[in-house]
């Protein structure tokens, strides 16, 4: 029989390359992580973009204790929105950028707007052009009336 020659790998070498595996397999999961999220924000900035032109894109970032301050409560990131009304740069949480559309001094005059145009629209309810050019047709014939 032919004697064979082996060769060994000392255990070091193994242990080393090992080790540099796992290290370019955590660097790759933190990579495929931050891609992950990077993502989800890119779909959800989308998103808000969609149902409030209020929000300021790019502009989700973690709470500072200022922003914990000025809200009273954060629940971990906050972004910013632009007041319809004024203009005003105003921080708030996240999961409220879906509808926060004022700053805090513009809110109670959209608020009173909107009650307005609700109670008019109410008040209007049921009723079309025509029917309100009879009743004009009907009061100005009655005018006619008394005045001759």
């Amino acid at each position: 029989m032919a004697k064979r020659a082996t060769k060994t790998v000392s255990s070091e070498v193994v242990v080393e390359g090992i080790a540099e595996l796992l290290a370019k397999q955590a660097q790759l999961k933190a990579l495929q992580r931050q891609v992950k999220a990077a993502s989800e924000m890119e779909a959800w900035e989308a998103k808000v973009g969609a149902r409030n032109p209020a929000y300021v894109k790019g502009s989700v970032r973690t709470a500072t204790d200022a922003d914990a301050e000025i809200l009273g409560h954060v629940h971990g990131k906050v972004c910013e929105i632009k007041c319809q009304e004024c203009g005003q740069i105003r921080v708030v949480n996240l999961q409220d950028a879906f509808q926060v559309r004022f700053c805090r001094d513009c809110r109670k005059s959209a608020q009173k707007a909107a009650a307005k145009e609700r109670r008019l629209a109410d008040k209007l309810a049921g009723t079309s052009k025509e029917d309100l050019e009879a009743q004009i047709a009907q009061l100005n014939a009655l005018l006619a009336s008394k005045a001759a």
